[in-house]
């Protein structure tokens, strides 16, 4: 039940972060009650719960129980479900939108999981691909180096992209029309190492690294890579640029 608390918690502490995205998301797509949006990588339902809120259509997929459960919990109007990005279960050409934040690079194929959300999309209708900014001084960029090597070989595709171009590359090749970049910044603060951790191992590199060696050794490395965002008063103050493209499908 402790593991499960502290969970919840983390998956929270992320949404809050997350809001200034996906709010700016939301108003960019001028999601309403016409809309019927599927959220790739849901979370706790941080997203699909504004989106409702603004009388769309809500449905999203998550490969993880925690944030599943509490998404059904707090989005009542709802379907959420257990799913793998590059495996849909669902009829082609059912949303009138997709997003996806910080998830399809993360995906064993990027590509196919592009391609899946495009197969589920109305022709025409935005895919969004939601991503850190390609900046190599920023607390994310510390915590993918910190955790690269407790992360097992990949056994899909080639590394994700870093930049823009790269991310554009990986739509046209699943078949999407890239259309418009945007930066939301999204900073963290904390007042203690205990709070900051809760969320950077919700992160999906973190999880995988968890899986791999242990939560003890990632929770290691993950301070070691926040330490220089630490104050003197043991708080943590971390700027996170966020970017999302927006793409046609």
């Amino acid at each position: 039940m402790r593991s499960k608390a502290l969970g919840a918690a983390g998956w929270m502490l992320q949404e809050a972060h997350l809001l200034p995205l996906h709010q700016d998301v939301l108003e960019r797509l001028q999601v309403s009650a016409h809309t019927h949006l599927l959220d790739v990588a849901c979370g706790a339902g941080g997203l699909a719960r504004l989106a409702a809120g603004r009388g769309a259509e809500v449905t999203g997929v998550d490969d993880t129980a925690v944030p599943l459960e509490l998404a059904r919990e707090r989005v009542l109007e709802g379907e959420f479900l257990p799913a793998d990005p590059e495996q849909l279960p669902f009829l082609a050409q059912r949303f009138d939108a997709v997003v996806g934040i910080d998830v399809f690079q993360y995906a064993a194929h990027p590509v196919r999981a592009l391609a899946q959300a495009r197969r589920v999309t109305s022709p025409g209708a935005p895919i969004v691909v939601g991503t850190w900014a390609a900046r190599d001084d920023t607390p994310e960029a510390a915590c993918r180096r910190a955790l690269a090597p407790l992360l097992p070989a990949a056994n899909g595709d080639a590394a994700p992209p870093r930049d823009d171009a790269g991310y554009e590359a990986l739509a046209l090749r699943a078949g999407l029309a890239p259309l418009v970049v945007a930066e939301v910044e999204c900073p963290w603060r904390y007042s203690d190492l205990d709070g900051v951790l809760r969320v950077a191992l919700c992160l999906r590199p973190a999880q995988a690294a968890m899986r791999a060696v242990g939560e003890r050794a990632t929770r290691a490395a993950l301070e070691r890579a926040l330490s220089p965002w630490r104050a003197q008063d043991g708080s943590y103050q971390l700027p996170n640029p966020l970017h999302y493209l927006i793409t046609s499908a």
